[in-house]
């Protein structure tokens, strides 16, 4: 039995040895790392996965021990290396990460790809290599001696503590926005690093020569931009028109699009009598993050991981180019937007004064009016952002906004009962969306009191949309799948010429930034240079388009949502609806999208 678990000690340190060598090849997509803690931090990436291995060890240890099922292993290790020598091919060509929809694509429409055939051959005698050498490992693991062993235990030890390190830097990177540790996030497989926000200062504390307190990064890595994976936007974003609107950007949490309407809605609903109405207007994901990236960045979510990775070095060029243009920027905020990089991506040079967040969304609003009156707006366009949150769970109102009945005693009881009726719990979204309208409402009728109509657009959105077991499968909220009720969410958009107009072609968030720099701000620039939208005034009949959620992501193709990472394919307005195929053109127009602002030597073929 010894002589058993010293040989299971050296094949499971064969495989974190071996797993630790191909992770740490992929960190080569980025810059090298300059200076101790990035150092440290891509010398450890290999024990996020060791660890990973070490407790699928453990479970598979009694496999292990019985002779007649012990080669269910190598079939395992094979599979396992095969994943992260594909995924680093894959990643080296398309510069995103191997999912199911990729291995389908593969397998149907391989030369769409660009791949030529004898590189299948070359593949499948390469995994025949791979599979023989999985099963040498094992039966190597039995003829280890003293030395082989004392290695395995020193590895196997060494892993935990130099996890935990791995950990302390990225939970301190994160919280800081250290592009010089986070750029390797996006780089790096199946890897969701270790981050707390609220602990990042007290790592600093512990530390704070090594890892100060200090947002950005270090003036060394100023010059790897060059050497990283995103080349945005291809040219620098020009305008040359004189005329400069002012724009009023609201955004409501968890906005679902059936609410607009007289009865929940009412004076929002009269108010998009006098603008141009989206009827079916797809967020760019089911959740706040890719929601609010696709919104501000006019990007598809897919390139998110890689933005906020070196977040310093790629800030929202809509918010950028306002500012250079001479806007008067702020942002009026009841939710936090501290978190995943987000204002350090879409608002990076907003002072502390314009940059206000609240406890409440009527404070939000008294305080945004009463900045109306500040003399700095007078002779100068602005920007305002608003985010209201009162729509998000628990669903917040005053009581005399208690207008739909029944709601819920208890709202999240949903969880004891994943089909119960959806219709009390969205009662009590539409009493706190209901009460959103009347803000809304009062942010309309000062503006048009100080004539301000005149000269600004007004854009009404949501981050993403909220489902209340519609589809009766049991899902509820939000970040579960790509369906309408997840995604679809109200669009209006005033401009000042007070045309208005019902439109009824999809359109995006990411088609929001190229209408309002070159329809509002005047900007020439051609739109496909930092953009993946379109013109919300110039939408084509067909479309496609990129959806993200927390850790998964989806294509929209003319309303099919091709969901990634699980390979499910389901009809947008009807998940129930089940999709066969796979319109590959499409797919690869897409994948030349998501490429569009990525530095790689290898596209899909059109």
């Amino acid at each position: 039995m010894t002589k058993k678990f010293a040989a299971y000690t050296r094949l499971v340190a064969y495989v974190i040895v071996i797993t630790w060598t191909i992770t740490f090849a992929f960190t080569s997509f980025e810059a090298n790392p300059d200076g101790l803690i990035p150092t440290m931090f891509v010398f450890s990436v290999g024990s996020y996965y060791g660890l990973a291995i070490l407790l699928s060890a453990i479970a598979l240890l009694p496999i292990f021990l019985i002779p007649k099922v012990r080669l269910i292993l190598p079939f395992l290790i094979f599979t396992w290396l095969s994943f992260l020598l594909v995924d680093y091919l894959v990643f080296s060509v398309y510069k995103f990460h191997l999912d199911t929809l990729l291995l389908e694509m593969f397998f149907f429409d391989f030369s769409g790809m660009g791949i030529p055939r004898f590189l299948l051959i070359a593949f499948f005698l390469v995994a025949l290599l791979l599979l023989i050498f999985s099963i040498f490992l094992q039966l190597a693991s039995f003829k280890g001696g003293r030395a082989p062993t004392i290695f395995s235990v020193l590895v196997i030890v060494a892993v935990v503590p130099t996890f935990l390190v791995h950990s302390i830097i990225s939970i301190w990177a994160h919280r800081y926005n250290r592009s010089e540790v986070t750029q390797y996030a996006a780089v790096l497989p199946a890897f969701f690093p270790v981050t707390s926000h609220k602990d990042g200062h007290r790592v600093s504390a512990l530390f704070p020569e090594l890892m100060p307190a200090e947002q950005g990064q270090s003036a060394s890595e100023l010059t790897a931009k060059a050497q990283g994976l995103i080349s945005y936007p291809l040219e620098p974003i020009e305008c040359s028109s004189e005329r400069s609107d002012s724009i009023l950007m609201i955004v409501l949490e968890s906005w679902q699009a059936d609410m607009l309407n007289p009865n929940i809605m009412p004076l929002t609903s009269a108010f998009s009598e006098k603008a141009f109405k989206f009827n079916q207007h797809i967020s760019s994901g089911s959740t706040t993050i890719p929601g609010f990236f696709g919104l501000m960045f006019g990007l598809h979510p897919s390139y998110y991981p890689a933005f906020a990775a070196s977040a310093t070095k790629n800030p929202s060029e809509f918010t950028k180019t306002l500012g250079s243009e001479g806007y008067l920027t702020r942002v009026f905020t009841t939710g936090s937007l501290e978190r995943f990089a987000m204002r350090t991506l879409i608002f990076p040079n907003f002072s502390n004064n314009d940059y206000r967040k609240y406890e409440e969304d009527q404070e939000t609003v008294e305080a945004y009016i009463d900045d109306l009156s500040d003399q700095e707006r007078v002779n100068r366009p602005t920007f305002d952002f608003l985010y209201l949150t009162s729509s998000h769970s628990p669903y917040r109102y005053p009581g005399e906004f208690e207008k739909f009945q029944p709601i819920p005693e208890l709202v999240g009881s949903f969880v004891f009962n994943r089909m119960a009726d959806g219709e009390p719990l969205k009662n009590r979204s539409r009493n706190s969306v209901y009460y959103l309208d009347s803000l809304i409402g009062q942010i309309i009728d000062e503006l048009e009191n100080q004539g301000a109509l005149d000269n600004t657009w007004i854009v009404i959105t949501g981050d993403h949309a909220e489902e209340f077991n519609e589809s009766q499968l049991g899902y509820w909220g939000h970040g579960s799948n790509f369906s309408r009720w997840q995604t679809q969410v109200p669009l209006v958009v005033y401009r000042p010429s007070g045309e208005s107009a019902v439109i009824e072609r999809t359109s995006t968030h990411q088609d929001i930034v190229p209408t309002l720099l070159t329809e509002a701000v005047g900007c020439d620039t051609p739109t496909g240079l930092y953009s993946n939208g379109q013109s919300l005034f110039d939408l084509p009949k067909n479309r496609s388009t990129v959806m993200a959620s927390y850790s998964f992501s989806a294509y929209w193709v003319d309303g099919v949502v091709y969901e990634r990472e699980s390979g499910n394919k389901y009809s947008w307005e009807d998940i129930n609806q089940r999709v066969e195929g796979l319109n590959t053109e499409a797919i690869r127009q897409l994948w030349l999208e998501e490429n569009q602002f990525r530095k790689t030597s290898i596209k899909p073929s059109q």
